[in-house]
């Protein structure tokens, strides 16, 4: 992909293409790779084996899923790591995953507004916190309270579970949880829209607006289109992702594929994100080959653009035409 130039580290130039050096550079920089990712998985698989019997901390239980599910998706074999972490540990497939959501609460940027002893919500039994980020995510005050509570040894679980039960309540008392989530989406997509604007009218010379449009194949978040004297030239598709509290196996399964799928419906597809620093998105797509996907990465406080990576080729199956065909007439000129 091409890059832009304010990436760091992943952007720095190489020698030139097809020389004697860029080949030993390239060899020896995935050789390098597969030992440390090697090293990890072998760490990972060390420290997972009868973890439930030891008393394995969840949180460096969870560390050690991520590790395995970052080298790859599944185990050599193709049977997804987290089967093969639940039978090492002693831990169902289920409960690893509760750790795993409530490992992503530690890491949720509302936590910043308030005064937070970090270190000590850190270190709480793992169904303190679960019920403690249930309790959040209904009502953040009531969140807090509970916090603060818990660090103090003021409440049990048991305590927990009736707070979870009355904030419920008062909850469904107004609006529904699915439209504060619908509500926080769509805040989430104007703040990144305001963002990279720029970028978008540089590109195609045209304002980032949204447009419903209504075809059988795809949708997306924004789209672009580009019309000549008789057809649809171009269109251009862009989705905005918050991955700052998934876990990365969810994001792999319900965002990235369906991503990669539906961006064989567009001649370029971007996916503007926050979270996910560690820049494993990118090498998802790049596994699943979709060459016509960019990237645009917002910082978690959603107040910079941390890196752009521009599309740099064609849809791999190409489906554009599908899409092109199957919109509304008013589309078309």
């Amino acid at each position: 992909m091409t890059v832009h130039p304010m990436v760091n580290s992943d952007c720095d130039r190489t020698p030139r293409k097809g020389s004697a050096h860029l080949r030993v550079a390239q060899v020896t920089k995935a050789r390098m790779t597969d030992i440390l990712a090697d090293e990890r998985s072998q760490w990972a698989l060390t420290l997972l084996k009868g973890a439930r019997q030891r008393n394995v901390a969840w949180r460096e239980i969870v560390s050690a899923i991520e590790s395995l599910e970052k080298t790859s998706l599944v185990d050599p074999s193709g049977r997804p790591w987290i089967k093969i972490c639940s039978e090492l540990s002693g831990y169902s497939t289920n409960h690893l995953r509760r750790m795993g959501k409530s490992k992503s609460f530690l890491a949720d940027t509302r936590l910043l507004n308030y005064e937070i002893n970090m270190d000590d919500l850190c270190n709480l039994p793992f169904a303190h916190l679960e019920s403690i980020a249930r309790i959040f995510n209904f009502d953040e005050s009531a969140g807090v309270e509970a916090i603060n509570n818990a660090i103090g040894s003021k409440v049990n679980h048991r305590q927990l579970l009736a707070v979870i039960n009355k904030v419920k309540h008062n909850t469904n008392k107004g609006v529904s949880n699915i439209s504060a989530g619908k509500h926080s989406a769509a805040l989430f997509r104007a703040s990144c829209a305001e963002l990279v604007a720029k970028i978008f009218i540089e590109r195609y010379g045209k304002i980032l607006r949204k447009r419903p449009v209504e075809s059988i194949y795809a949708s997306a978040d924004y789209i672009i289109i580009n019309s000549g004297d008789c057809a649809l030239q171009s269109v251009v598709a862009i989705d905005m992702y918050d991955f700052r509290s998934m876990n990365y196996a969810d994001v792999v399964k319900l965002k990235l594929v369906p991503a990669a799928s539906k961006a064989t419906f567009f001649d370029e597809f971007w996916i503007v994100y926050s979270g996910d620093t560690d820049l494993s998105v990118r090498r998802t797509i790049d596994k699943l080959f979709v060459p016509n996907v960019g990237f645009i990465q917002i910082d978690d406080g959603l107040k910079k653009i941390v890196c752009v990576e521009y599309p740099s080729g064609q849809p791999v199956p190409n489906r554009t035409e599908l899409w092109k065909r199957s919109v509304p007439r008013s589309l078309k000129p």
